[in-house]
């Protein structure tokens, strides 16, 4: 989108402008009667409230952790007192102690296409990025959740509009794709960290309360395919280090993800000797043999099991159960389903 449709402008940390782009003058203002006004002057009345607030949570979030970034929608009034929708994307100039702004008229619907075409390649770019460079992902995760928590911004404002039914379908893909970005970066980060650990502190867990919270976290998605999750789990302690909680996660979270409606996941134990063993059972479509393996390799899924997903979960339960010096491999579950076993030392 061309820049000369929007408008510039500094405010600081009072919210009052320092600066503004004489394109503002489109409104019918001028550039000198704005600058060192309040920009609250200038919202309509009924965002008056709710941009306070928002101004508010901004400082406090200065405060705390010396940043800032959002994209939000909001009411201005230009000088005839007419009503202009717009985007504002604010940003925090630390070094200047100001914010930072772009506004955009979204009151032409064309321009919330525009945007649409703007974040799906944006989408496409990051996928691609995220694909061949596992490895730079320790460096970009940063930026890359940032941009995409703008990306959720815009979604979550073109849902308030009026759009025709193939415009809210286009919007709920990008939707699912930058949940789906979102979790493939935090896994990446997550698995380039574990990489880098060589040993860690280990203590003693009790595994039937810690299968209870994960239980209790995944309830709603459960919850959404009503399948029940039974606990089987001993009263037995484990001497484990407390990020072998993404074990027990990340094997619930896939037996959900691909069990169908109306059916249980069950997770089992057993002691053996020096050693327990842990089962996650399914009654899903199963894994072929040719599979079993590959699928704890990093990004080792896909098209060739009709599995959507990169396979880092199972890359993240692997290494973590390796840096336990135990190992993790899955079978069939008879009559159909899949067990997931991990084995520890006690």
């Amino acid at each position: 989108m061309d820049l000369s449709d929007e408008i510039i402008f500094i405010v600081d940390l009072t919210g009052r402008f320092t600066y503004i782009s004489k394109n503002v003058e489109r409104y019918g203002y001028k550039v000198e009667e704005i600058i060192g006004r309040n920009f609250i002057d200038f919202i309509h009345e009924e965002e008056k409230y709710r941009m306070k607030k928002r101004f508010e949570e901004a400082l406090k979030m200065i405060r705390e952790h010396n940043y800032y970034e959002e994209i939000y929608k909001t009411k201005a009034v230009a000088k005839n007192g007419s009503p202009i929708d717009i985007l504002v994307h604010v940003y925090y100039l630390k070094h200047f102690g100001s914010f930072l702004c772009i506004l955009k008229d979204i009151s032409n619907k064309k321009d919330l296409y525009e945007k649409l075409e703007v974040i799906s390649k944006r989408m496409e770019f990051l996928k691609k990025i995220l694909r061949r460079n596992i490895i730079a992902i320790d460096i970009i995760s940063h930026d890359i959740l940032n941009l995409i928590t703008s990306i959720k911004n815009y979604i979550q404002i073109l849902k308030d509009y009026n759009l025709e039914e193939n415009v809210k379908n286009i919007i709920k893909r990008i939707d699912e794709c930058s949940d789906r970005i979102i979790d493939i970066t935090r896994n990446c980060l997550k698995l380039a960290k574990l990489q880098r650990i060589s040993e860690f502190e280990l203590i003693d867990i009790n595994l039937k309360r810690m299968v209870n919270s994960v239980i209790n976290s995944l309830k709603y998605k459960a919850d959404r395919k009503n399948i029940s999750i039974i606990n089987n789990v001993e009263e037995i302690y484990i001497k484990v280090n407390p990020i072998f909680i993404n074990v027990i996660e990340n094997l619930l979270d896939n037996a959900i993800k691909y069990s169908p409606e109306n059916s249980e996941v069950i997770i089992e134990s057993k002691v053996l000797n020096d050693k327990v063993r842990i089962y996650v059972k399914d009654f899903g479509i199963g894994i072929p043999d040719e599979y079993k393996k590959r699928i704890f390799e990093r990004f080792e899924r896909g098209s060739k099991l009709g599995i959507k997903g990169t396979g880092l979960g199972l890359a993240i339960v692997k290494r973590i159960v390796e840096l336990h010096n135990g190992k993790v491999w899955v079978e069939d579950n008879k009559p159909k389903g899949s067990v997931f076993i991990v084995e520890i030392p006690r």
